[in-house]
């Protein structure tokens, strides 16, 4: 990689800002105070489109944008199939916007992102992820104190519109700030884990904790802490056993839009999802190859009510996503998930703790959409950094991990002289006499 201009540029402060910007705006559009804001809403495809027009705006001959990658085509496949999804679609204008909106996601992350990434380092694009965590975990620690509404039904919730977003929010930051943790030894970090693992517990998302620990267990495995991965597993299990059921059938009895009841299993550790899994399998069945158009799954159950299960969504990934696109389009977006994290998992080598943050967050992300329809939406609060960590895996699948752009170009221009008899010089390194280095990987930055 080559640089010529070595001027300074703004360009990448800009995009953290945007970075900032867009993944606060994504989480505050789910609190319980701004989720019906219109403003809100508008502001997150706002930010996302300024994250994309920045591919266009970014600094000339600083760094080459990246070449089309594998992953391009796979997304091509699934875009395609989601756009022609219209033409039989029980709602073309909500499947136009919803297939809109994932070009608009994967632009921004894919390449701007990826840009930005080889241009500032990976570090700092963390970082911003993890102030914009470190933000909504704080406001709702605060609003504990402040507000009665920060719990729902004995359960906490916070500023956020439902407990389960703490949960899902611990399942996707919760790696990023173990990771960085270890690297820095932080009080900060210290301080931050133990906020968001209290606001989890309290939240009463099973599936939070249960999740969060299992994507934190395979964190230490990843970079072969085993001691502390027994502890945290055990920790888990106890945190998740210990907790009282979240789902009171007395209080959905008691509401009168429940009219009409559709068997399904009793209240259990899915907390009703199992029910309304139970329906929505025959109803894929129906038309299993193609689905019923991308953006549609919250019609699934028009006219239905349920004894336990609550919402308009399927509560699991897989099958909302069958119900779209049907197996086709399940198969194309989750297959290469599962092949990348498998590929990742049974690498033979020691992995970096940067790394295997990404990998747990995937791993965590997969298992956390058995129970929650969330991955593919990307008006969510949760969708933004995961993608982004995927990114990062597959950015690192492709190239060495990159450094920062005033460390590359100082590393670029240093070049091997041989020993001059007459000033007794030695080279800088022991081999290739009159060879530029090209690239080489420093303590903290690949091997942390």
């Amino acid at each position: 990689m080559s640089y010529v201009d070595k001027r300074p540029t703004g360009w990448p402060t800009l995009v953290r800002g945007l970075v900032i910007g867009t993944g606060l705006t994504l989480m505050i559009s789910q609190s319980q105070y701004l989720t019906d804001e219109a403003i809100v809403g508008y502001a997150r495809w706002v930010f996302l489109g300024l994250l994309c027009v920045m591919l266009a705006l970014r600094p000339p001959k600083r760094v080459r944008v990246r070449r089309p990658q594998i992953v391009d085509a796979v997304f091509a496949v699934f875009v395609t199939l989601a756009f022609a999804s219209a033409i039989y679609s029980s709602d073309v204008s909500i499947t136009l916007q919803r297939a809109a909106s994932t070009v608009l996601l994967y632009t921004a992350v894919f390449w701007t992102l990826w840009f930005y990434t080889d241009l500032a380092g990976e570090e700092k694009l963390i970082d911003a992820l993890i102030l914009t965590a470190a933000v909504v975990f704080v406001a709702c620690a605060f609003s504990f104190f402040l507000t009665e509404s920060s719990m729902m039904r004995g359960r906490f919730r916070g500023i956020m519109e439902n407990p389960n977003a703490l949960g899902m929010l611990t399942i996707i930051f919760l790696p990023l700030i173990i990771s960085r943790f270890i690297r820095k030894r932080k009080a900060i970090d210290l301080m931050l884990i133990a906020l968001v693992v209290a606001s989890v517990v309290v939240s009463g998302s099973r599936n939070g904790v249960f999740t969060a620990s299992l994507a934190a267990i395979f964190l230490l495995w990843r970079t072969r802490a085993w001691k502390a991965a027994l502890v945290l597993s055990v920790i888990g299990t106890v945190a998740v056993l210990s907790m009282p059921e979240s789902t009171s059938l007395q209080d959905l009895e008691s509401r009168p839009e429940v009219t009409r009841f559709v068997t399904g299993s009793k209240s259990s550790i899915t907390s009703g999802r199992a029910e309304a899994w139970q329906v929505a399998i025959p109803i894929i069945q129906q038309r299993p190859s193609l689905g019923y158009g991308f953006g549609t799954e919250d019609r699934i159950f028009d006219g239905m009510s349920f004894r336990i299960h609550r919402g308009l969504y399927v509560h699991n990934s897989y099958l909302g996503l069958a119900y779209q696109l049907g197996l086709v389009g399940a198969v194309t977006f989750f297959g290469p998930l599962l092949l990348l994290l498998i590929s990742r998992a049974f690498a033979r080598r020691t992995e970096s703790v940067q790394m295997a943050s990404y990998e747990a967050i995937l791993f965590g992300g997969l298992i956390a959409s058995l129970f929650e329809s969330w991955v593919y939406s990307v008006g969510n609060a949760f969708v933004f950094p995961f993608w982004i960590c995927v990114m990062l895996m597959v950015r690192n699948g492709v190239r060495a991990p990159s450094l920062s752009a005033t460390t590359e170009r100082a590393v670029a221009h240093v070049v091997m002289r041989p020993r001059n008899p007459a000033s007794g010089i030695r080279p800088l390194m022991p081999t290739g006499a009159g060879r530029a280095i090209e690239r080489f990987d420093p303590p903290g930055a690949g091997y942390r």
